[in-house]
């Protein structure tokens, strides 16, 4: 029997049915339950209590609202005009930070970014054109990435292909540049220098987590900067290849922007939220989890590549309050867990995310049983 203090999650509810939950409500009782309150107050009288609250304040925003003045049509938002808005809010706070260092703010961030597009632009790249980051998971491709969806089109790849495998994205992707990091790289050299495409190198430089040198910059004038729009593409991907081979998918800056937003309402993402990226950039679900937390005016730690024994270091020293993974590493972290019992019981995690493959049941009950938050999966990011 079910009572008023029983917890949604406890007694056996999850994602997919808290959705369904809030659906049903709608429909039968017309009344808009936003998803994040189930996850706020699972416990059955305290939800009542916030949807409660949620109608009342709608009330009074109806009420007190300004009279009623003719619609006009707000231009559709880009991912540049997104972190923006958070930088204009908030200049100095957090926005990309990594292990072990001091984070990039909003105000360097943006200035990082710009400064790439500059170094683009003396080589006659911007909008349109398709630049792919061939480089190692951390903060510096983390930036490159951003900065290259905000002034061109971003096609970032995974840094281990061959020379075979990187000479077909990129002939799929239509690059028009590729960036490496300096002194490394060596397939992606070769296949630029065939394929005749701009070479760039990333230097890292001393100072907050993800601020470097681009080079070179040609000794000319560029012509202005312009930038992107809501229907240019903004980064062009890979699926998986589950079904055939690998496509490439262009995604606009308003695919991207909705995305993000829709991401940030659901999830209830704040300014102090931080999340963990474990996953790689050249993965959708490694990407979305940068654009989101800047999109939110969080941020985003980023870290190499996925250590099973690391990641519980990174929860302890770093404090993120989500992160988002393949089951693989879920299943990682749950044969992990029973070894770092201090990190499991003292985390800051608000929710766990899990998307690109069934994450079987058995995992994500554990799961929740070490770190006592909900755990919500998802699927088709990239298309």
């Amino acid at each position: 029997e079910i009572g008023r203090r029983d917890h949604f999650f406890a007694i056996g509810g999850h994602p997919l049915l808290a959705a369904r939950l809030a659906s049903r409500l709608r429909e039968r009782l017309g009344v808009d339950v936003p998803l994040r309150l189930i996850f706020e107050a699972p416990v059955l009288a305290d939800l009542a209590e916030a949807i409660l609250e949620n109608q009342l304040m709608d009330d009074a925003t109806v009420t007190e609202a300004a009279p009623a003045k003719e619609p006009t049509l707000a231009a559709a938002p880009t991912l540049r005009t997104l972190i923006e808005t958070q930088a204009r809010r908030a200049p100095d706070a957090a926005a990309i930070a990594a292990p072990g260092a001091a984070p990039l703010c909003y105000r360097d961030l943006l200035a990082q970014v710009d400064e790439v597009i500059r170094v683009l632009a003396t080589w006659g790249l911007g909008r349109g054109d398709r630049i792919a980051l061939v480089m190692p998971q951390g903060p510096e491709l983390a930036v490159a990435f951003v900065a290259a969806a905000l002034g061109a089109t971003a096609v970032p790849l995974n840094p281990v292909y061959r020379e075979g495998e990187l000479e077909r994205y990129l002939t799929a992707a239509r690059a028009s540049a590729v960036i490496v990091p300096a002194g490394s790289g060596l397939a992606a050299r070769a296949v630029a220098a065939r394929l005749d495409l701009p070479l760039l190198e990333i230097e890292p430089r001393p100072g907050p987590a993800g601020r470097f040198t681009l080079g070179p910059r040609l000794p000319v004038t560029p012509r202005p900067v312009d930038n992107p729009g809501p229907d240019d593409v903004a980064l062009a991907i890979h699926t998986s290849g589950t079904t055939a081979g690998p496509k490439v998918v262009p995604l606009t800056h308003a695919n991207m922007a909705a995305a993000v937003q829709g991401f940030v309402e659901t999830f209830a993402l704040r300014p102090d939220d931080r999340a963990l990226g474990v996953m790689p950039l050249f993965h959708v679900q490694g990407l979305m989890v940068v654009l989101t937390s800047l999109a939110a005016g969080a941020s985003v730690i980023c870290t190499p590549a996925f250590d099973p024994t690391a990641v519980f270091e990174w929860m302890e020293a770093t404090r993120p309050t989500w992160y988002s993974a393949v089951p693989t590493i879920h299943q990682a972290i749950v044969a992990g867990a029973p070894q770092h019992p201090t990190v499991t019981a003292g985390h800051a995690l608000r929710f766990i995310r899990s998307s690109a493959a069934p994450l079987p049941p058995a995992v994500m009950v554990e799961l929740e049983r070490h770190f006592a938050v909900p755990v919500i999966e998802g699927y088709g990011q990239s298309e």
